[in-house]
């Protein structure tokens, strides 16, 4: 007890350090006949030195027999004896040992469990004591662990258990199922200016400032954009500022050229992803597409890539049954991956370019897991499919120049305005 107190702060302070938002909770537990079975000390705070205060009212004592209360202590927690936050990921760091009755208080092990997997907790389980004895006789740690997705940690030495719930809460695996219900916020298509979102990952107590400058691609400034520099300033709370790049029109039939914005010289955060590419497609050219689909992109590894960039159109098709990538600390593994491209119709040279005359793109992955230091993220079917169209002349914009924040993006019109060709890969 001595030593969690005096390494609370270093736990706090870690948790801190990667997540500012998080907040901490005390709670203890005896057994029956003792002064008390369970309470809660500091119910959840963002106040590191209340956390302090309530770890330190702790007191090792009690008890006739060895097994204590600590199945109720967990039904307790898990039917509202701390009042999480509603959005937040709910861990409970559980360490002793000693194994529990069950029941206790009246609760069985199954309620304990039904409890913490209705409230959404992840019960990590520091087990000062070897596996299968301790916290864990009898499987009940175990049992915990594997039915909350949590973690167990045996064999802790007493001077270690603040690092082993550090250790612990950093190998807490998450599955995330996203549903995704367009891709117009990453795929925004218009004209001049370009606009960059540059956003936090999550709210942030203290103003964040970041600066930022534009640089050349193969688009060169000042004669196809203007450069830009400054600093975005982000509020307490606010997590998405957008930087404006202006871009320069012409009716030049060119190829698509690219810029770059950079993040620097961060103030109250860490900066995670410090390029974004600009994109200027060229809307200019003379009844011909163009038309890509890559099903992933991993730092520029594409495994699935139908019909080359920049080239005319054709119907091509690329199927990949399984493939596995790494870069750094990530990696990626991902099944039955297709790309295709299709132009209609497949000859555009023998006769003029008319409205209905299109190039669609269309991307697909069955499935793609993602892990990265403790985290996993599943991902089942993402499908997606863009096509650029002609369409009648009156909606031909001449001197039109597009932009968007996507490097593998790329439209193109034939003679008249063209729907935006949206890239498979970004969705």
């Amino acid at each position: 007890m001595t030593r969690l107190r005096n390494n609370a702060g270093s736990v706090t302070d870690a948790v801190l350090d990667s997540r500012p938002t998080a907040q901490f909770a005390v709670s203890e537990y005896r057994d029956a006949g003792d002064a008390f079975v369970f309470r809660v000390n500091q119910n959840l705070t963002g106040d590191t030195a209340a956390v302090q205060n309530g770890i330190d009212a702790r007191v090792a004592g009690g008890g006739g027999d060895i097994p204590e209360a600590a199945i109720n202590a967990l039904f307790e927690i898990g039917t509202g004896a701390i009042a999480f936050r509603p959005d937040g990921t709910r861990i409970v760091a559980w360490f002793g040992d000693a194994p529990s009755h069950d029941p206790s208080q009246g609760h069985a092990l199954a309620d304990a469990i039904a409890a913490l997997q209705a409230a959404d907790i992840r019960v990590i389980a520091v087990n000062v004591g070897p596996a299968g004895g301790g916290l864990d006789a009898g499987g009940q740690a175990t049992a915990i662990v594997n039915a909350t997705g949590g973690v167990l940690l045996n064999n802790v030495p007493p001077d270690q258990v603040a690092q082993a719930i550090l250790d612990g809460i950093e190998s807490v695996q998450v599955t995330v199922t996203p549903t995704t219900t367009a891709c117009d916020p990453q795929l925004t298509v218009g004209f001049t200016p370009a606009t960059f979102t540059v956003s936090l990952d999550r709210p942030s107590p203290r103003p964040v400032t970041v600066d930022f400058t534009t640089a050349d691609g193969t688009a060169v400034a000042p004669a196809d954009y203007a450069p830009t520099a400054g600093t975005v300033t982000f509020a307490p709370g606010e997590i998405t500022k957008l930087v404006t790049v202006p871009v320069n029109g012409d009716t030049v039939d060119e190829l698509n050229e690219t810029f770059t914005v950079t993040l620097s010289a961060a103030g109250g955060a860490a900066i995670t992803d410090a390029v974004g590419v600009g994109t200027i497609v060229d809307d200019d050219h003379d009844g011909e597409f163009s038309c890509r689909a890559s099903a992933l992109n991993l730092v520029g590894i594409e495994p699935a890539v139908a019909n080359p960039a920049n080239v005319p159109c054709v119907d091509d098709a690329e199927t990949v049954a399984r493939v596995d990538l790494s870069a750094a600390a990530l990696s990626v593994n991902a099944k039955v991956l297709s790309a295709t491209t299709d132009q209609t119709p497949d000859d555009l040279t023998s006769t003029p370019p008319v409205a209905g005359d299109n190039a669609t793109a269309t991307a697909k992955v069955d499935t793609t897991t993602i892990s990265t230091l403790g985290l996993t993220i599943e991902l089942g079917v993402i499908k997606s499919e863009a096509t650029a169209r002609c369409v009648p002349a009156a909606d031909w914009h001449r001197s039109s120049r597009a932009a968007r924040r996507s490097p593998h993006s790329r439209s193109t019109a034939c003679r008249r305005r063209s729907d935006p060709l949206r890239s498979p890969s970004r969705c």
